[in-house]
């Protein structure tokens, strides 16, 4: 995987204080499909639109790859984004050993979360 691919995890305020206390982020994604969604800095606005509008407790985990212990697969997201966009896809839990940032996500003024670089 390219250096220059920053990788990141969106989840709850709450979620990630427990995953601080428990060592890992097992979120129902891992159970239902069977892999923790992952996206790119730059991609993340997508999903975060599509599935957390009504959510203003978020934050990203920056992630390194290197650290996850598990494989990250690019696929097609759920549902398939009409671009073509692909998603990392991390086939295990998310240890928090793995995670090397956490910065909160808010909306912007118009109510949508904004793109990232």
């Amino acid at each position: 995987m390219s250096g220059d691919v920053h990788l990141v995890h969106l989840c709850s305020i709450s979620d990630w204080l427990e995953a601080r206390t428990t060592g890992s982020i097992e979120p129902a994604s891992l159970q239902t499909q069977g892999f923790v969604h992952l996206s790119e800095r730059k991609q993340v606005h997508i999903p975060a639109n599509l599935l957390y509008r009504d959510q203003a407790d978020l934050v990203l985990l920056s992630i390194d790859p290197l650290r996850v212990g598990a494989e990250i697969v690019w696929e097609d997201g759920d549902p398939p984004d009409p671009a073509g966009l692909q998603f990392p896809h991390l086939y295990g839990a998310l240890p928090t050993g793995a995670v090397v940032g956490v910065q909160r996500y808010d909306m912007d003024d118009s109510g949508r979360f904004p793109q990232l670089h």
